[in-house]
């Protein structure tokens, strides 16, 4: 199986390395290419030397969903794995993944994201994101997280499998999303294919996250930015207000 990694770089330089070594670890039995798109100012001179890498510069900061639609654009492989730059590969099992990614009926295979303390990262996996699930999470006094091998709704972008074929039949991920929310986009165009979502217990992938963003504020206004566009993209103006009032609320009770 050929598989084409995908990874986005911004200002993540410092986990590249260990990130390129855990690939190299566990996909003993599987050809495959690394292509970096850097979005960062910052020479990857170094990673580039590395034996199957490929580092693509881009001149401006357009977004994690742009970067990754030139990733697969230039990227070989039948098989694409979308992997964020502040990740370890923990544990994989190689027919397991073969034998997901071959199963009909599944558009996307997703590792099981994990903390460095080895506990199950929150909200790397979910059921359908809608106005109710909002509220939930929002004002319930204990918020679930999903933690079993199953079929869900969305995985994270941070770690997960697709083929170029599919990626490119749904136009890749909505550019319109500067970063956040992207993935559950993408998964809900996908199921709305009638394509199933997996997560796998055997492959455990380490995200040390929120390596990104100095700036908290820039990063909330990414955030919420995103949040709207995709409540107005799949329910609505009227939903998406209602999500703005929700958010009010929330803030003014904590």
């Amino acid at each position: 199986m050929d598989i084409s990694v995908i990874i986005i770089n911004y200002r993540s330089e410092k986990f590249l390395a260990p990130c390129i070594s855990s690939v190299q670890t566990f996909f003993k039995n599987i050809s495959y290419e690394i292509i970096i798109i850097n979005n960062d100012s910052t020479s990857l001179k170094d990673i580039a030397e590395i034996p199957y890498v490929k580092v693509m510069n881009l001149p401006l900061n357009e977004g994690f969903a742009t970067a990754c639609n030139i990733g697969a654009e230039i990227a070989k492989s039948k098989i694409l794995f979308f992997l964020n730059p502040d990740t370890q590969i923990a544990n994989m099992i190689e027919d397991e993944l073969i034998s997901a990614l071959n199963f009909p009926g599944v558009g996307i295979v997703a590792p099981t994201l994990i903390l460095p303390n080895k506990e199950i990262q929150p909200w790397s996996a979910g059921q359908s994101l809608n106005l109710w699930a909002l509220l939930k999470n929002n004002f319930a006094e204990n918020k679930h997280f999903n933690n079993k091998e199953a079929a869900f709704d969305w995985v994270s972008g941070a770690a997960f499998f697709i083929s170029k074929k599919l990626f490119t039949t749904i136009n890749g991920f909505d550019e319109k999303f500067f970063m956040y929310f992207e993935d559950i986009d993408l998964c809900k165009r996908i199921r709305n294919k009638k394509f199933l979502i997996h997560r796998l217990s055997s492959f455990s992938v380490i995200h040390f996250g929120g390596q990104s963003y100095d700036n908290k504020a820039l990063q909330k206004e990414h955030y919420y930015a995103s949040q709207d566009y995709y409540f107005k993209k799949h329910f609505g103006i009227l939903i998406s207000y209602l999500v703005k009032v929700i958010r009010t609320i929330s803030y003014l009770l904590r």
